[in-house]
């Protein structure tokens, strides 16, 4: 067996796509019924998502995203040699048979890619994803590139969660990843993943599945809720801190040495318990993004990581620490190293 070093695996490029229109909070509420207090907009910290236009699909965002981060990277279609879906909400209604992946492959003419998903994950769909692939990489000298995506649309009166005490508001939107062997930036020192399957319901929607699709009286059987009682006892603080102590314990690192740290745009109130978890002020960097799209599942860390990365306070060599607690069962932790 080799004890040759792997290869370093990191991002070559990356994108996001969001809908060209988009709507206030104010009407959010009103589509959804909604009445919020001057408090609970202050823990949103929510002013305007995206939303798709009729016809316009998660499918057209994740193929604008690829097609625009594969360009930025120099890389064609048929150089891709996996694809990687990290979507998180169910497309399309929850039906069974539709492989985003497979789509894209067919629309980048990646003929020679196989296509891999992860769902359920939460906003840690990216750790996972980018773990999977990371690891493929480094292990097979013949596997070079892979192109990580995600695409989430909310299910139509879904967009405010918990109506009746409001976790965050969904937009939609979608983001790709370009990796790449032998990449000279952004390289992935690692990623630690926990997953607790005590709090596998946290997330929930009430009707179950397609169990009352045609109920059309009783639409509050499709709204997805969190049961915020139960989410307040999980060690979301806790649990990130253990995962980043292991990453920089696994890379030879410091806390010290972390320069920017990454977090969801859950809320304004969510952001505040990342950063206090490593002594850090959320940034205005990552106020203004999730003030203007609200949260769009794990594109968040993407867009954060691409605002990131074109800001001059981001030097070659910087550590970045990008974390989600994933509503407590499944967390994760990347380092990348700039």
């Amino acid at each position: 067996m080799s004890s040759a070093t792997p290869a370093p695996v990191g991002l070559l490029a990356t994108a996001c796509a969001f809908p060209s229109t988009s709507r206030s909070i104010t009407e959010v509420l009103s589509d959804e019924d909604v009445q919020l207090s001057p408090d609970a907009f202050g823990r949103l910290g929510i002013s305007s998502v995206g939303v798709s236009r009729d016809g316009e699909t998660g499918a057209d965002l994740a193929l604008t995203a690829a097609e625009t981060a594969l360009s930025a990277a120099g890389v064609k279609g048929k150089q891709i040699d996996l694809i990687l879906d990290y979507t998180v909400l169910p497309q399309l209604f929850l039906v069974p048979v539709w492989n985003l992946g497979n789509k894209l492959q067919h629309e980048l003419d990646a003929t020679n890619a196989f296509t891999l998903g992860f769902s359920g994950g939460g906003t840690s769909n990216f750790h996972v994803a980018l773990r999977f692939a990371t690891d493929l990489l480094r292990a097979n000298e013949h596997m070079r590139t892979a192109l990580l995506f995600g695409a989430d649309t909310a299910i139509p009166g879904n967009r405010v969660i918990n109506q009746d005490e409001p976790v965050t508001v969904l937009g939609d939107g979608a983001s790709a990843i370009v990796l790449s062997r032998d990449a000279e930036s952004d390289i992935v020192l690692g990623t630690e993943i926990s997953t607790d399957g005590a709090y596998h319901d946290v997330s929930y929607i009430p009707g179950g599945a397609l169990n009352h699709l045609d109920r059309e009286d009783r639409t509050e059987l499709y709204r997805l809720q969190i049961d915020t009682e139960r989410l307040t006892r999980a060690p979301l603080a806790q649990t990130l801190k253990r995962l980043g102590d292991a990453a920089l314990d696994d890379a030879g690192r410091q806390r010290g040495d972390v320069r920017h740290f990454i977090f969801p745009n859950l809320s304004a109130a969510d952001q505040a318990m990342s950063a206090a978890v490593w002594g850090v002020p959320p940034t205005p960097r990552d106020e203004a993004n999730r003030s203007r799209n609200g949260h769009v599942q794990a594109t968040d860390l993407v867009l954060n990581l691409e605002s990131l990365t074109a800001d001059d306070a981001c030097a070659r060599g910087d550590l970045i620490m990008v974390s989600s607690h994933g509503l407590g069962f499944t967390a994760g932790v990347t380092l990348l190293q700039h």
